[in-house]
């Protein structure tokens, strides 16, 4: 039997002040921002049993007082700590998309990346919805983005915005005097779908077949199932492209190509079902996975969040051309090759481009593992060279005399200034000589790490890593912050207030911050 105290202890609830209650709430309101939990779920019957019977001294509390006390305070507290980070960062980039939500209100999504401690940080600055919410035009942007820009106080310290190819983004950053930098993922999308909208009969029969093939599957729950058993302990499922992404018309066709006997075997005995792939239609698609290989390799790579992607952009656009031509005896198809051209000219068009823009040239002269030899054309590693001494000069530039100084016989003071001048050109060229001439390191060494064991030896160049390789190479950032922004306007809850649908993406996405 429980004895009289242990029960009088059950049922005394927690006073609200008390370091357990505090602790518990503050627990609370974490897993509602990480799990984008409803705000309801303090009031859900079975949510209420369950921490009833973990704690029966703790009363959750209400709906209201979670969503505006609580998060608010874990808001606020949690703002004030990234503040105080960017307080000491020099150079910030950020990325930002605009998206609509299942309510059908657009909202700009603003992701921050930067160098703290030599280390590559990615903070959510806003997810707000334009100042007005009638047009989407470039002023409007520019004007959204400024204000956000304003309240964190990074107006002055953005280096770079990254953007899909809109032109309404493009002119925006224009608009800011603030450099831009296509998203490479987006324009790698781009480049595929130049080819796949390849002016081709044979080629465009077998795209529609391969969905329609698809289709027929989803459709049918029967021949779904018998797909299931022909596999003979495999259970693979096809996947249906989605228009807005590329490299789901890649994954379409390599699974394709993994299940084709089991698709054959069903389709032959279904009726009214379409055709099988016949071998030449099989080979094309080997061929067409086989190329497209490279750049989903390509799109992975450059999409990570967690280390430096920007010197990427030149080496691999490179690499990624080599590729495409080294594979062209490997093709069977006539189709094939016709593919392979397609996306060789493509790439020569919009990813080339890259390697004549200066952050991405300074980015990838910085890498110590690419330095000069990353690039294709020489003469671009040279005028990368010639704008990373101009930078180290600059940086090194004393500061000019008072020019109230009038006694003449402090004249001398001008001419030193003059001569220091001189000298922080020789020494931005001594230690441009110094790095570049240094080995190039592994393709597994962290650059900025390499930056913090080296330090000693340049001391100079260490702002120019802040300042370049903390511009990711793409827009993929604000990107998965409105995805998970899809978990948080729900069915569910689709009238959430603009204010919280920004609190609870800006303290999932920052949960690095605790």
């Amino acid at each position: 039997m429980n004895s009289v105290a242990s029960y009088f202890k059950r049922a005394v609830m927690y006073d609200s002040n008390s370091k357990r209650k505090t602790d518990i709430d503050k627990a609370l309101t974490e897993m509602v921002a990480k799990d984008v939990q409803p705000y309801n779920i303090v009031e859900n019957e079975g949510f209420v049993q369950y921490t009833h019977v973990l704690d029966p001294r703790y009363k959750l509390p209400s709906k209201t007082h979670l969503r505006d006390v609580l998060m608010h305070n874990y808001f606020t507290e949690t703002s004030a700590k990234l503040s105080a980070i960017l307080v000491n960062v020099s150079n910030i980039a950020v990325t930002c998309d605009l998206w609509t939500s299942s309510a059908n209100a657009s909202f700009l999504t603003v992701t921050g990346h930067f160098v703290y401690n030599y280390e590559l940080k990615t903070a959510s600055l806003a997810t707000k919805k334009l100042l007005s919410t009638t047009n989407h035009c470039s002023q409007n942007i520019a004007d959204t983005l400024r204000d956000i820009f304003i309240e964190w106080n990074i107006l002055e310290k953005t280096v770079c915005i990254v953007t899909d190819n809109a032109s309404s983004m493009l002119k925006a950053c224009d608009l800011l005097h603030i450099r831009n930098l296509p998203c490479f993922a987006h324009t790698i999308n781009l480049v595929v779908q130049d080819a796949l909208k390849v002016d081709d009969p044979v080629l465009q029969a077998l795209f529609t077949k391969c969905k329609s093939i698809v289709r027929f599957f989803k459709q049918s729950t029967i021949s779904n199932e018998k797909l299931k058993l022909a596999q003979e302990g495999s259970e693979y499922t096809l996947l249906q492209e989605t228009p807005t992404r590329w490299n789901s018309f890649y994954f379409m066709i390599e699974r394709i190509i993994k299940m084709n006997d089991a698709i054959a075997k069903v389709l032959l005995s279904t009726t009214n079902a379409p055709q099988p792939f016949t071998a030449e239609e099989i080979l094309m698609l080997k061929d067409i996975e086989k190329v497209l290989a490279f750049f989903q390799q390509a799109s992975e790579k450059i999409s990570g969040g967690k280390y430096v992607t920007i010197s990427l952009i030149i080496p691999m656009t490179y690499g990624l051309f080599r590729k495409i031509e080294s594979v062209v005896p490997l093709l069977q198809t006539l189709q094939g090759k016709t593919l392979n051209k397609i996306l060789m000219e493509s790439i020569k068009q919009r990813l080339s481009v890259y390697e004549q823009r200066t952050v991405c040239r300074m980015a990838t002269l910085l890498d110590p593992r690419f330095k000069k030899s990353g690039f294709q054309h020489s003469s671009n590693a040279e005028q990368a060279a010639t704008c990373f001494e101009n930078e180290l000069a600059a940086s090194n530039q004393p500061v000019a005399p008072d020019s109230s100084l009038q006694d003449t016989l402090l004249d001398f003071l001008g001419e030193r200034s003059m001569n220091n001048s001189v000298n922080s050109r020789v020494d931005a060229i001594l230690t441009k000589r110094q790095y570049l001439e240094r080995a190039i390191v592994g393709q597994d060494i962290d650059p900025l790490l390499w930056m913090k064991v080296n330090q000693t030896d340049f001391p100079a160049i260490g702002s120019l890593f802040a300042k370049y390789l903390c511009i990711p190479a793409t827009s993929v950032e604000s990107e998965r912050t409105f995805s998970k922004a899809g978990e948080i306007i729900s069915e569910r809850r689709t009238r959430l207030k603009e204010k919280n649908v920004n609190i609870l993406l800006f303290l999932n996405r920052n949960s690095w911050l605790k």
